[in-house]
């Protein structure tokens, strides 16, 4: 059955009737051989592979597939595997089995060459999505920046004890709108590459108010004695207010006034 030689043993009995002492009989036994498969048998391999996403936990795969053998004869068990079909990660990224053709070998002696073809298996860990969203905020104009610190974290989240730490910068004080701007910087141990951020800015709307404040702004003033010569003044009493708390600074304004003859400037 198997490749290989024997002898070709075989028994006799004499007829009936026969005396065995008048034969001498001398058994000469043949040689049966079986030939090994000399055509090379293909064997392809395709290691397992797996997807998973990152948790913080070590994530393994095992095992190969026999795809395909160019021969009926050949089975497969009679394939040994001497390496290691074997994968394992943490962190996201693709690690793969270092599985190759040197990690098999034949075990039927019945072949004489048999050829081992192999796909590596891989194990593919995913970042997370996390997205960060910035708050909304409005109100009416009195003085003071709007501000608003709360983002919210959506998607797949942080994994327990990993995160980031989020600086929101966005401020707007005068009537409009702006970005509510924010930066954000990974925990120590938290490797950027198990996890893709998106940010969303929210929006910061300062409203006009119903009833504008009233500012009353005084030119300074002064009395003089005629002599002849030109008398001037300029500037004014204060450009800086308080009103409801809030000091309020004008600008852009120019008083200034000049006589020689008695009267008022």
């Amino acid at each position: 059955l198997n490749a290989g030689s024997s002898d070709n043993t075989f028994d006799y009995v004499l007829n009936e009737g026969t005396k065995a002492e008048n034969y001498e009989i001398t058994v000469v036994t043949g040689t049966l051989t079986v030939e090994p498969v000399s055509e090379t048998v293909t064997v392809y391999i395709l290691g397992d592979s797996a997807e998973e996403k990152y948790d913080g936990t070590q994530k393994t795969v095992t095992g190969y597939e026999v795809t395909d053998i160019d021969n009926d004869l050949y089975q497969e068990q009679d394939i040994r595997l001497t390496g290691q079909a074997e994968a394992q990660g943490v962190n996201a990224g693709t690690c793969t089995m270092g599985l190759s053709a040197e990690d098999f070998e034949n075990t039927n002696e019945n072949f004489a060459a048999v050829t081992f073809v192999v796909e590596d298996g891989t194990l593919l860990i995913d970042p997370r999505h996390v997205t960060l969203t910035s708050a909304d905020d409005f109100r009416k104009y009195n003085g003071s920046p709007l501000t608003n610190n709360d983002v919210t974290v959506e998607g797949d989240g942080f994994v327990q004890g990993e995160g980031v730490t989020i600086t929101v910068t966005g401020s707007q004080t005068t009537v409009g709108s702006s970005s509510n701007t924010f930066t954000y910087e990974f925990y120590p141990g938290t490797l950027a590459e198990n996890y893709v951020i998106e940010t969303n800015e929210g929006t910061l709307n300062v409203l006009d108010r119903d009833i504008r404040y009233e500012i009353t702004v005084s030119a300074n003033s002064a009395d003089e004695l005629y002599d002849g010569t030109e008398h001037s003044i300029s500037g004014f009493e204060t450009l800086e207010f308080t009103v409801d708390g809030n000091v309020f600074s004008v600008e852009g304004l120019s008083a200034e006034s000049a006589g020689t003859d008695a009267g008022t400037y």
